[in-house]
């Protein structure tokens, strides 16, 4: 085996997205599906988005991110009460139309409905009951303001 032999089944570092840190971003959404873990078999609500404006040092315009929300586990009522926060926000429907009809039309034809959508994403470090931290992830409309 050669050190080249799965450079084809491998994504080009600068196609891969990285996860937002603390700060306030505007982010231009770029796709929007559903992907399946090759680690775990998980399967994830994913969000890819261009940085359009940052607080942060970390990200800067033009940086492809990724949100990626776990489906089922655990919790799966935040993992959903999350993933329709940012569809409010990109989408501008309002909370009683999100369903899951809704849902299958953001996700068709690679999720291009929301493609190129501005959306505001706020993100902030917490702190768990166990002593962990994880980046709450705080979604709203694009503000000019």
């Amino acid at each position: 085996m050669g050190f080249f032999t799965n450079i084809k089944d491998t994504q080009a570092s600068n196609k891969r997205g990285t996860f937002l840190t603390e700060g306030e971003h505007t982010l231009s959404v770029a796709r929007v599906k559903m992907v399946e873990s090759k680690k775990n078999n998980a399967t994830y609500f994913c969000v890819e988005a261009n940085v359009e404006d940052s607080t942060s040092d970390n990200h800067r315009a033009g940086q492809l991110i990724t949100w990626l929300v776990k489906m089922g586990g655990e919790w799966p009522e935040y993992a959903l009460a999350d993933i329709k926060a940012f569809v409010m926000s990109a989408s501008g429907a309002p909370e009683d139309e999100i369903d899951d009809t809704f849902m299958d039309a953001v996700l068709a034809n690679d999720g291009d409905l929301l493609g190129g959508k501005l959306v505001d994403c706020s993100v902030n470090v917490v702190e768990t009951k166990r002593g962990g931290e994880f980046n709450k992830h705080s979604w709203s409309p694009h503000s000019d303001a």
